[in-house]
């Protein structure tokens, strides 16, 4: 069951990661029309009211698109959450830390000078 979790969790990631860098990317890619729009129509000296209605769709795209990438960014936060919940913690002991390293353990005390574990076959 725990290698299904864990497979299910990996198949997630590997799909919300490339999905949050599309959502970005048609962000900026947008932010980018709307910058060149605004300079073409300055450079062609035409007049503000010019292509309003051209302005007011992709203004409206971005704000869509601004909405999907906090829905996004949402469903990340509530994946890690459930992630949490369905995966167990890995830890070290009763309290849950890892143990120190040895460059952490101070000379002279418990745990000083001691080898790094080996793999006997």
């Amino acid at each position: 069951m725990l290698k299904a979790r864990l497979h299910a969790a990996s198949a997630i990631t590997d799909d919300l990661l490339p999905a949050e860098t599309s959502i970005e990317e048609a962000f900026q890619r947008v932010a980018l029309l709307l910058n060149t729009m605004c300079a073409a129509r300055v450079a062609a000296n035409l007049p503000i009211q010019t292509a309003r209605r051209e302005f007011d769709h992709v203004s409206s795209a971005l704000q869509h698109i601004s909405q999907a990438r906090s829905h996004i960014l949402g469903a990340h936060d509530a994946f890690v959450e459930t992630r949490a919940a369905v995966l167990p913690t890995v830890s070290w002991g009763d309290n849950g830390a890892c143990p120190p390293s040895s460059a952490t353990i101070a000379p002279g005390t418990a745990g000083a000078g001691s080898t790094h574990l080996h793999v006997v076959g």
